[in-house]
């Protein structure tokens, strides 16, 4: 009984699954950037564990099964009952920049995009003592497929004076965005 118990909760893990709501990449900098980011968990488990918080590695799928995180991201805990609301804003450290910008090319340049997210917490269960499971979920994102679509809708060179912003030209764009994302450049 005791050796099914965790063997039960981890497969319950593996068949949970994440959608990401919302993820906002804010306020770069050299070496970080703020991450905001709704998603929901979902399991189809009788039981509803709470996990605890935990940090995990983001990473493209392409470097299982040796992953190569560009970055890490503390979860929150997270009382998992079906459809489990999970908020993160922190500001996170490029741990790797070359898979970092991997990752922002694949955004840019793709139609869909998968991204990794593993780590390793406790779970417990009702009844049971603690146990350690892991995290492991890939999760395909719409990137912003080269913006296309992008299109300029109204132009105009602004006489002299330029305004005091310095702005010597206005106009419309409209740039197509279907994915989830927010991105400050």
């Amino acid at each position: 009984m005791l050796v099914g118990v965790p063997r039960r909760a981890q497969k319950n893990v593996n068949a949970s699954w994440l959608e990401i709501q919302s993820m906002e990449l804010l306020n770069p900098t050299p070496s970080s950037i703020q991450l905001r980011q709704e998603e929901i968990l979902r399991s189809n488990a009788r039981q509803h564990p709470r996990l605890d918080g935990f940090q995990a590695s983001l990473f493209l799928e392409d470097t299982l099964p040796n992953i190569q995180p560009f970055a890490f991201v503390n979860v929150p805990p997270v009382h998992s009952t079906g459809a489990a609301r999970i908020t993160i804003d922190q500001q996170l450290q490029i741990a790797d920049m070359r898979q970092f910008t991997r990752y922002t090319a694949l955004v840019f340049g793709s139609e869909e995009y998968r991204l990794g997210i593993r780590g390793r917490t406790g779970l417990k269960q009702k009844g049971f003592r603690k146990m350690k499971v892991d995290y492991n979920e890939v999760v395909t994102l719409k990137g912003l497929n080269r913006l296309k679509g992008f299109n300029v809708t109204e132009f105009r060179i602004l006489s002299r004076p330029a305004p005091e912003d310095g702005a010597n030209m206005v106009g419309r764009v409209m740039i197509p965005n279907p994915s989830v994302m927010t991105l400050e450049l």
